[in-house]
């Protein structure tokens, strides 16, 4: 027998080190891209509820008022629509004031669906309570600036993870024309609404 004796070791030696190091590393460039990607799935898919959610508040409209609200890009149909939907309306002043500087097709949306009044004579500004059809998050919501109508102050709602971009609401009447700009933090972007073009 030897009379040697293997001494026992209290610490890494560089080269263990720099093995952990780099299993570790790997790892992480394996975890890091999954992660990565299930934050981006469940942003899209908050986005989507979201959309769909404001999908079924539209329906509701027109469910309440027989068709879908106007966009504000033809005032000949917000004065039609006002008519059929409100039969006994009789506030043209409010209207016509409203209709001086429409709102933009991103501030249509929350005006439609929260900001009505349930009064059948000015449910523009009047007295009443607003009619809400989709319960818009405030701390989501830009105030235009400037921009209000009487009591009446029109907003834009932002969506979530959207990075400040609203949600802006066409009309499909007037799709051919429509479109908004908007001056997001990559610059101003020209929105319209997609065109299906069949084959």
């Amino acid at each position: 027998m030897s009379g040697r004796t293997r001494s026992s070791r209290g610490g890494f030696s560089l080269v263990e080190m720099l093995v952990v190091i780099a299993i570790l590393g790997i790892l992480a460039s394996l975890i890091l891209p999954a992660v990565w990607r299930a934050v981006v799935r469940a942003r899209e898919a908050r986005i989507i509820l979201e959309v769909s959610q404001l999908d079924m508040a539209l329906e509701s409209y027109k469910q309440r008022f027989g068709d879908y609200p106007p966009d504000f890009t033809d005032p000949d149909l917000v004065r039609r629509h006002l008519r059929r939907a409100f039969p006994r309306h009789s506030d043209n002043d409010a209207l016509e004031l409203l209709l001086e500087s429409p709102p933009t097709p991103a501030e249509a949306l929350v005006f439609w669906l929260s900001q009505l009044r349930n009064n059948p004579r000015n449910p523009i500004s009047g007295p009443g309570d607003e009619i809400v059809l989709f319960d818009f998050d405030r701390s989501e919501m830009r105030r235009a600036p400037t921009r209000s109508v009487d009591s009446l102050q029109l907003y834009q709602y932002i969506a979530q993870d959207g990075n400040g971009t609203p949600y802006v609401y066409f009309d499909s009447r007037t799709y051919c024309t429509a479109s908004y700009t908007h001056d997001g933090p990559g610059g101003t972007e020209v929105v319209r609404p997609y065109a299906f073009l069949p084959p």
